[in-house]
Order: structure tokens, then C-alpha cells, then sequence
């Protein structure tokens, strides 16, 4: 898929070329006046296309810098997920063994206790 991507792009910016290489005479001819911010831009439609390239180009690049930080904010929580059930799975195993090792000690509490006042326990 991404060598697809890449082969369009290519194949996009070649045809481009090839347009602007047979075609010098059309883009040398002058646009009219462009206003923008208030000021008049007097350029050839060649720089027209030129700029609008790079408008494109501009709009490519911040898309693929959102489309990643949302990758990498989605795999960092996706990280810290996996750490939290694995953090409480660890804390849950810690409080088995010691509500264990607690009945354990009182069980053997217990069994010295009934021992010393002469009951018999079950082991």
C-alpha cells in the first residue's frame, strides 16, 4: 500500500514535469493580479502552479504530522493501559500472598493458643 502511494506521487509529479516542459510557452504567459493580504502579486502562470505545489505540499505535511501524533498519542495510552493491568494484576498477586501468609500466621496463632490451653486442634 505504501509503495502504491509512493508510485502515485511519482507517477503525479512526473506528469507535472512533462506538463510544464512541453507547455513553456503557456507558463511563462502572465496571470493577473493576484490580491492577497492587500497587496497586488503580479506572477506568470508557471509561478502560479509553483506556489499552489507548495500550498499542496504544506497541506500534505501538516496532515501526516496530525495523522501521527494522533498514532503516537493512541500507542502511548495503549502503553500505559498494558502498565495499569499489569501494575494492578502485580498488586492483586501481592495481596493474595499476603492475605495468605496473614491466614497462615493466624491459623498458627490460633493453633499455639488452643495448644497451650489443652484443645486439640485440626491441622
Amino acid at each position: 500500500m505504501i509503495l502504491l502511494g509512493f508510485l502515485l506521487i511519482l507517477a503525479s509529479a512526473g506528469l507535472s514535469l512533462a506538463l510544464i516542459w512541453s507547455n513553456d510557452s503557456v507558463f511563462n504567459t502572465p496571470m493577473p493580479a493576484i490580491d492577497l493580504f492587500g497587496n497586488q502579486i503580479h506572477a506568470t502562470l508557471g509561478q502560479g502552479f509553483l506556489a499552489g505545489v507548495v500550498a499542496g505540499a504544506a497541506a500534505l505535511l501538516g496532515l501526516a504530522m496530525i495523522i501521527s501524533a494522533i498514532r503516537r498519542n493512541v500507542d502511548r495510552r495503549s502503553t500505559a493501559r498494558h502498565q495499569l493491568r499489569n501494575r494492578r494484576d502485580e498488586i492483586q498477586d501481592q495481596q493474595q500472598k499476603h492475605d495468605a501468609t496473614n491466614l497462615a500466621a493466624h491459623r498458627a496463632a490460633k493453633g499455639e493458643a488452643a495448644d497451650s490451653e489443652g484443645i486439640t486442634t485440626r491441622r
